[in-house]
C-alpha cells in the first residue's frame, strides 16, 4: 500500500490512511487492524489522503477518494452515517484531498477538481476559495500537499506541488 498519512489523534490511537484503505494500530499487539467502512458504499479501491480529529465534536474527518469526507464517530467506534451524508451533501465533492482545521474549527479541504473549501460545520456553509484570490492567476489551478497555520497571524499557509507557497490572510479573508 502507498501511505498517504498518519495521524494520532488525542486518545492516542495511530491511524493510518493509504491506498488500501484504513487501518488503526493496535500498540499492545503491535499490529494493524484495518477499519471496516461499514454502510458506506464504495465503488473501487478505498484510498485514504488525509485523517483530522475534531476535539469538541468527538470525531473523526478521514476523506476517502471517491467517497467523500467521512465521519468517524471516536466513541462509538464506528462511521457515522447520517453525520457522513450531510458533510456530503455540504461540500459537493467526492473527491476529497487534504484536509487540515484550524483553530476557530474551521475545516479545509481541498478537492481534486481543484476547489479549495473553508467549512464552517456549527453554520454548515462553505466558503469557495477563488485561487485568484490568493494571488494565483494560472490556468492550471494549484494542487495542495500542505496546510498549516501561522500561530500568531491566524493565517492559512497553503503549499502546492505545482505552483509554490499561497497565504490565505484571515483577516482579509482571501
Amino acid at each position: 500500500d502507498l501511505v498517504k498519512t498518519v495521524f494520532t489523534d488525542s486518545r492516542g490511537t495511530t491511524w493510518v490512511g493509504s491506498s488500501g484503505g484504513l487501518q488503526i494500530f493496535d500498540r499492545e499487539k503491535n499490529v494493524f487492524h484495518s477499519v471496516s467502512f461499514g454502510e458506506i458504499a464504495i465503488a473501487s479501491l478505498p484510498y485514504v489522503s488525509s485523517i483530522v480529529e475534531l476535539h469538541d465534536r468527538n470525531q473523526i474527518l478521514v476523506s476517502l477518494s471517491g467517497v467523500g469526507i467521512l465521519v468517524f464517530n471516536a466513541e462509538t467506534q464506528t462511521f457515522d452515517l447520517n453525520e457522513t451524508n450531510r458533510l456530503r451533501d455540504l461540500i459537493q465533492s467526492n473527491f476529497p484531498g487534504n484536509l487540515f482545521i484550524d483553530s476557530g474549527g474551521f475545516v479545509w479541504a481541498y478537492s481534486e477538481q481543484g476547489n479549495f473549501l473553508k467549512i464552517n460545520l456549527e453554520n454548515k456553509t462553505v466558503q469557495n476559495i477563488q485561487w485568484e484570490n490568493l494571488g494565483f492567476l494560472g490556468s492550471e489551478k494549484p494542487i495542495v500537499s500542505a496546510m498549516a497555520e501561522d500561530p500568531k497571524t491566524g493565517n492559512i499557509l497553503i503549499g502546492t506541488f505545482n505552483h509554490g507557497l499561497f497565504i490565505y490572510d484571515s483577516r482579509l479573508g482571501s
